[in-house]
C-alpha cells in the first residue's frame, strides 16, 4: 500500500469472492521471488514524463505511490502485465490491476478526468477480469477530453511500491505501448533470526 490506498479501495471494498481469492493468489504468486525483477509494460503509446511533472500533487509528490506517467500518442491504455482488474470506476478514467506477483498497478488516464463522468471512455474490461498483458482496457475520445480542458498525461503508478526494493523507470522519451515502462524489484527476503 502506498499512503494508505490499496488498488482494491479505488472503487470501495471488495465484496466479490472470486476477485479477492484471484488478488490472494496475485499476491502469494510473490512470496518465493526475493530479488526478482518485475518489468510493468507501458500501458500507452506516447512520451514519457517523470511523475513530479504531473499536474496534480497527488502523484507529482509521489502520494499514491512511485511511478512514471505517458503524455498518450494513441486512444487506448493496455494491461501492463497479466493479472486481474480489481477497479474499474463508473466514470472510465481510472484501472486498478494486482498483477501476477502481487504488484499493483494504478492508470489514471489524464488529469481530473474523472469529471467528465464517463463521456469520453469506451472502457473494454470489467472488475474481477484476468486479463494478459495488451489486453486493452478503455479506449478514450481524446478530444472529448482536450476539449473539457484537462490533460491527457497519465500516470502509472504502483500503489504498493513500499512493498518491493524498488520501483525504476526503465523507459524515457518516446515509448510504444508494450514496451517497458517500469521495473519493480522485489524486497530481499529478512535475515533468518540466528538461532
Amino acid at each position: 500500500m502506498a499512503a494508505g490506498v490499496s488498488v482494491a479501495d479505488l472503487e470501495g471494498p471488495i465484496s466479490e469472492a472470486s476477485t479477492d481469492t484471484l488478488v490472494a493468489a496475485a499476491e502469494t504468486k510473490a512470496a518465493d521471488r526475493a530479488g526478482a525483477v518485475t518489468e510493468i509494460l507501458s500501458p500507452l503509446a506516447g512520451t514519457v514524463v517523470p511523475l513530479a511533472d504531473v499536474p496534480d500533487p497527488v502523484f507529482s509528490k509521489g502520494t499514491m505511490g512511485p511511478g512514471v506517467a505517458v503524455l498518450p500518442s494513441g486512444d487506448t491504455a493496455y494491461a501492463p502485465g497479466s493479472g486481474v482488474v480489481v477497479a474499474v470506476p463508473p466514470s472510465g478514467h481510472a484501472f486498478g490491476l494486482v498483477l501476477d506477483g502481487g504488484i499493483e498497478v494504478l492508470i489514471h488516464i489524464g488529469i481530473d478526468t474523472v469529471a467528465l463522468k464517463g463521456e469520453g471512455f469506451d472502457v473494454k474490461v470489467t472488475k474481477g477480469q484476468k486479463v494478459s498483458a495488451g489486453t486493452a482496457l478503455v479506449t478514450f475520445d481524446r478530444r472529448v477530453i482536450e476539449a473539457a480542458g484537462y490533460p491527457l498525461v497519465t500516470p502509472i503508478v504502483v500503489l504498493n511500491g513500499k512493498k518491493f526494493g524498488s520501483v525504476e523507470p526503465t523507459a524515457h522519451g518516446t515509448v510504444a505501448a508494450g514496451a517497458s515502462l517500469l521495473a519493480v524489484t522485489a524486497a530481499p527476503a529478512p535475515a533468518e533470526a540466528a538461532l
